[in-house]
């Protein structure tokens, strides 16, 4: 069984099948979660006018059924997303079984309020955030609305302050043409990676014991916080571990 520090973080859509649920009185079988306690519509904005929103969490499930990390990823305003946030904590998670053995999951977790109070919470998975779909949603967004920032729109790229790498338990792991793993993460405004996945799609057959050393190495590095307009700000990057077919491994900065 995995556990926390593999990288094999698994898509929800291995259990919706990239179909977006919905909450009802009774949780359905492929549900990855029970909402335990309702987030509150901001009085704030209640009293402003505002009769409904949105808000968009990234979350982390381990094999045991426990929450690891949450990442807002947007929100029609900035209190949607703190609503949202001060609950996902509280809420019941269940693990990921594929091939009846327990995974850690990713989950992207959207709650919709609206007028009366009422919410409907959907979930799907990551790899429908895009940048696409991301710079997308981007346009038009006033100061109160919340997206993941692209490395474009930042006032200078981070700059990594530690680095660490993989270190491979046999160096025969590495076949003779070598290989190339790389990672999708967000570094949040501390400069810290958050949430890595594999990019599925450039990932050639690579040994367990290799997407552990390489994710357990990146889960070290740390960057400058990224800024906009001198404002800390979250924002998806990716990183290319490459192993030369001699075993020997170097970071890919291209």
């Amino acid at each position: 069984m995995k556990n926390l520090a593999s990288p094999r973080l698994f898509l929800a859509a291995v259990i919706v099948a990239g179909l977006t649920g919905f909450l009802s009185a009774a949780v359905p079988a492929d549900q990855p979660f029970r909402v335990t306690v309702e987030p509150r519509f901001p009085y704030s904005l209640a009293n402003d006018g505002v009769t409904s929103g949105t808000a968009t969490y990234l979350i982390v499930v381990d094999n045991q059924g426990i929450l690891r990390d949450h990442l807002l990823v947007s929100a029609s305003h900035r209190l949607f997303g703190e609503a949202v946030g001060s609950v996902l904590p509280e809420w019941e998670y269940y693990p990921v079984e594929i091939d009846g053995e327990r995974v850690n999951a990713k989950h992207r977790v959207t709650v919709n309020f609206e007028g009366g109070g009422t919410f409907v919470v959907g979930w799907d998975s990551p790899d429908r955030i895009i940048d696409s779909r991301l710079s997308a949603e981007a346009r038009g967004l006033n100061d109160e609305e919340y997206q993941i920032a692209q490395l474009d729109q930042l006032d200078a790229l981070p700059e990594p302050l530690q680095v660490a790498q993989p270190t491979l338990p046999a160096p025969d792991l590495v076949p003779p043409e070598g290989l190339r793993v790389v990672y999708h993460f967000f570094i949040d405004e501390e400069g810290r990676v958050r949430i890595p996945w594999l990019d599925e799609q450039k990932l050639q057959h690579v040994d367990d014991s290799i997407l552990d050393a390489t994710y357990d190495a990146l889960m070290q590095w740390e960057f400058t916080p990224p800024k906009i307009n001198g404002r800390p700000v979250i924002v998806r990057a990716s990183q290319p571990f490459v192993f030369l077919g001699e075993a020997e491994s170097l970071v890919d900065t291209d």
